[in-house]
């Protein structure tokens, strides 16, 4: 049985930003939640990694899930070496000493960054330290990748070339993952399945498939269509 979200409920004081959210998620298919800025898109993921116990509803069937988180902004440790960032991800796991360091070493170079295992994240472009963030995200043995607007950082061309890159990852790993922005662009590239959030406090208001192979999500085919103009729909565009 896939794990569930049930009755989700969240307040910030009188401020009300999630409303009985039911979720269940399937690991083998990629979700992209979509929603207005300030919707509790963040917090919904907080809750779900067990990062935030004050909430309302049940979490109670990812408990023994393990995660791991991919950011906006890469939040690598600035003094250490992209190598060291992401054995740092793996301290307390069951990989150590060489395994970790064979695992990560591997990771890295699959993520383009094989060369750059000294360097430092002030010695990288923003699109490396992005890649050094998914395989720190992929080195570590989680169950589910949570991605909070983690695409949101670099200009179009290189986040394509992330997104081609986490795709990648994720199927050579086989992890769940879930994906929360404000770009329908992001949905329409990587889900398979899109849930779009009403402004706060936050409710579904669509939940759909989408049945088409990655060779068929470029930009501009007009079999993403009626996808598209449904994504519009659910954000009242």
């Amino acid at each position: 049985m896939a794990p569930r979200l049930r009755g989700i409920g969240k307040s910030y004081g009188e401020l009300r930003v999630l409303d009985g959210l039911e979720l269940e998620l399937d690991p083998a298919t990629m979700p992209v939640i979509l929603g207005p800025s300030g919707c509790g898109k963040t917090s919904l993921l907080r809750i779900l990694a067990g990062l935030d116990a004050d909430h309302e509803g049940s979490r109670a069937d990812f408990a023994a899930f393990r995660f791991s988180f991919v950011f906006q902004e890469p939040r690598l440790l600035p003094w250490a070496t992209i190598l060291d960032n992401v054995l740092f991800a793996l301290a307390g796991s069951e990989l150590e000493g060489e395994a970790a360091r064979s695992r990560a070493t591997a990771l890295l170079a699959e993520s383009g960054l094989g060369d750059s295992l000294d360097r430092r994240p002030s010695e990288l472009s923003g699109g490396m330290r992005q890649r050094a963030a998914l395989a720190r995200a992929f080195s570590y043995p989680s169950d589910f990748i949570l991605l909070d607007e983690a695409f949101q950082s670099v200009d179009v061309r290189l986040k394509r070339g992330l997104m081609d890159l986490f795709l990648e990852l994720r199927r050579n790993e086989g992890r769940g993952a879930l994906l929360v922005t404000h770009d329908p662009t992001e949905a329409l590239y990587l889900a398979d399945r899109v849930i779009i959030l009403s402004e706060r406090p936050a409710r579904i208001v669509d939940d759909f498939a989408i049945g088409l192979g990655r060779e068929a999500r470029k930009p501009g085919n007009p079999a993403l269509a009626p996808f598209e103009a449904r994504i519009y729909r659910g954000l009242n565009f």
